[in-house]
């Protein structure tokens, strides 16, 4: 199984390095979307690889974050408004939430009004422009991946270490550390790492010289090779 997904990152990675990415903004932003997947896909084989297979989920959640991202940039170029929107409110909390804290230097604080000033002016400009607040539902709807709202659901409980994710990690009466998750849990969320890394290869094309014959061909020949080894 990790030899097959490790075959599957190597050859998602040469795909990717090889795509010659256009200059506009859109075009670098999903091609940087692109390679934080790949790269997370990378960690989860790691993390598994390492006896800490309970803690790959929380890295494919963002795997699915950044698709749904990265597809609905590829299908619509201005949608680096409504990335630019959200960075800006997200920044903005964060700006001032650091201000208000107990003891910051008065520099410090300076610093994080004025970044504060600019990222509200962005989100302005976004509220103006008519963009609002989007819940991850509404991102995978958006991207046709409306489907994997339940996977989704099943990586948060790891991710914000619910009950059952704690319980299923290590234990309940007797605790265990570095306990490697059921096989076939660990191949399920392997897998699902691999499928939303094919499919964000197969949104290079949108950003890059890379056609869609090469690309499908290749992600065909991965998926064939993973089916195989789960067999």
């Amino acid at each position: 199984m990790l030899e097959a997904a490790v075959k599957a990152r190597d050859m998602f990675g040469h795909l990717v390095m090889k795509a010659n990415v256009r200059t506009d903004e859109a075009s670098l932003i999903g091609a940087g979307l692109c390679l934080t997947i790949q790269e997370l896909f990378a960690s989860a084989i790691l993390l598994t690889d390492n006896g800490l297979g309970s803690h790959a989920p929380s890295h494919v959640r963002t795997m699915l974050e950044a698709l749904a991202d990265l597809r609905n940039l590829a299908n619509d170029p201005t949608y680096i408004e409504q990335m630019r929107f959200d960075d800006a409110r997200s920044n903005l909390k964060l700006f001032k939430g650091y201000a208000a804290v107990p003891g910051m230097e008065q520099k410090a604080i300076d610093t994080l009004k004025d970044w504060a000033a600019k990222a509200q002016s962005v989100a302005d400009a976004g509220s103006a422009n008519g963009y609002k607040k989007l819940q991850i539902a509404d991102k995978l709807k958006m991207a046709d991946l409306e489907q994997e709202y339940v996977s989704y659901g099943f990586l948060c409980g790891f991710t914000h270490n619910q009950l059952t994710a704690i319980i299923a990690r290590h234990g309940k009466h007797q605790l265990k550390y570095l306990h490697e998750p059921p096989y076939e849990t660990a191949v399920g969320v392997l897998g699902l790492g691999l499928s939303i890394a094919g499919k964000a290869i197969q949104k290079l094309p949108a950003f890059s010289d890379l056609t869609d014959p090469e690309v499908n061909a290749s992600v065909d020949e991965i998926e064939a090779g993973w089916e195989k080894a789960r067999a």
